[in-house]
């Protein structure tokens, strides 16, 4: 039991730039750096990054370093979440928290592979432990199929954790927001909205009255966090 838990608490470590063994976590800097260079939100004044004015003139190459990284450290957590998702279910464990802890380890998947399809399209669809040393892409259906697989599995999980115990984790509302974000990125809207509205009348989400209450400090994993990743 305390393998398994240890199994997913490395997928959440992959998120951050903690337990990585590095600076590049998923989610530490290089992700939002090519979202925000992409966009009309960010400019680049640091000298001598070619990489960086590549992606801000959209002229950049397969081996942009930037992407490199962000891909790398995607799927380095799926590989995490993977071998969590094959080898949990055969320990002799809770079964509630063997559930628990797949349930976890799938929305972390569909997470990554929506980042993943979102950014580069086909991408491989990598969900064995073991796989082909050079998979070939999937086509981006495909990936769709089974971040919606995960996620609606991941909806299982629970509202939310004892005190203390679950900053940070996947619960069933965040399983749906993400959810209801890849159906309307798919221009499904019926099912955004439902899937959305549970969230809503979920009651376990509310809008701080002052919209600058929600940069404060004391306002982390507020009640307007649905899934945040945690930096140490």
């Amino acid at each position: 039991q305390e393998d398994a838990i240890a199994a997913v608490n490395a997928i959440y470590g992959y998120l951050n730039s903690t337990s990585t063994g590095s600076t590049a976590g998923v989610y530490h800097s290089t992700f939002w750096v090519i979202a925000g260079l992409s966009s009309d939100e960010m400019l680049n004044n640091q000298l001598g990054a070619p990489d960086l004015d590549q992606l801000a003139t959209f002229t950049q190459g397969p081996q942009n370093n930037s992407l490199l990284e962000t891909w790398q450290m995607h799927y380095k957590t799926i590989t995490k979440a993977n071998i969590a998702i094959e080898r949990i279910p055969g320990i002799n464990m809770d079964a509630t928290l063997r559930t628990r802890l797949v349930n976890e380890a799938k929305f972390l998947r569909g997470l990554m592979y929506f980042d993943l399809v979102r950014m580069f399209g086909d991408v491989p669809l990598l969900t064995k432990e073991v796989e082909d040393l050079k998979p070939s892409r999937a086509p981006a259906a495909d990936v769709y199929n089974l971040i919606i697989a995960d996620l609606t599995s991941a909806e299982a999980l629970p509202a939310d954790y004892p005190a203390g115990n679950g900053k940070g984790r996947a619960t069933s509302g965040a399983a749906k927001s993400v959810l209801a974000k890849v159906y309307l990125t798919m221009k499904n809207y019926d099912k955004a909205a439902s899937k959305a509205l549970e969230v809503i009348n979920s009651n376990q989400y509310q809008l701080w009255d002052d919209f600058g209450d929600v940069f404060k400090l004391s306002s982390r994993n507020g009640k307007e966090a649905i899934f945040s990743v945690g930096f140490g």
